[in-house]
């Protein structure tokens, strides 16, 4: 949800796209990732990141889009957080960007890479009903297309605010 609002608020205030970058369970997902991947979006999958062939053609594709300056939305956090607890964050594609721009800078043409972290944060979480079963040891049930339009059709309901911050950027 939170790759389609940003998305959403960059459209909206006429900002460059971002190419979405995600799990490939994302993706998997119908139409979300028929979407995703019609506005540049791709993914990685974190089995294939030892192959040599996997990993070359990532780099290359990441290179490539630091190279024209490009948006690239990469989510660091792979699980939600609505107890307030902070997860260790998937760090496999920002140590890939990190060490891309680190061993070609000189392709790059000495360009600055920038991270922006953003936060989102909302009143009420739209699956908060099986966040108590879930803290009771029930297993989160994964994303579905089913869900997400469950999602949708209920959006009517006030869910509270959504705040997003778009923090300082942080300059390699």
């Amino acid at each position: 949800m939170d790759s389609i609002l940003l998305g959403y608020i960059h459209y909206h205030y006429k900002l460059e796209y971002p190419f979405v970058c995600g799990s490939e369970a994302f993706f998997a997902l119908a139409v979300i990732g028929i979407i995703i991947k019609s506005t540049n979006g791709f993914y990685y999958n974190v089995q294939n990141m030892k192959s040599d062939l996997y990993k070359a053609v990532l780099d290359s594709y990441l290179c490539s889009l630091m190279k024209h300056n490009c948006l690239i939305e990469v989510f660091m956090e792979t699980y939600r957080s609505r107890n307030g607890k902070i997860h260790r964050p998937s760090e496999l594609l920002f140590d890939e960007i990190v060490k891309l721009y680190l061993n070609s800078r000189e392709n790059l043409d000495k360009k600055d890479v920038q991270f922006v972290p953003i936060t989102i944060n909302y009143d009420r979480v739209h699956d908060g009903e099986s966040f108590p079963l879930e803290l009771l040891g029930d297993t989160p049930k994964p994303d579905s297309i089913v869900k997400i339009l469950r999602y949708f059709l209920a959006i009517n309901k006030p869910l509270g605010k959504v705040i997003i911050r778009y923090c300082e950027p942080v300059s390699l």
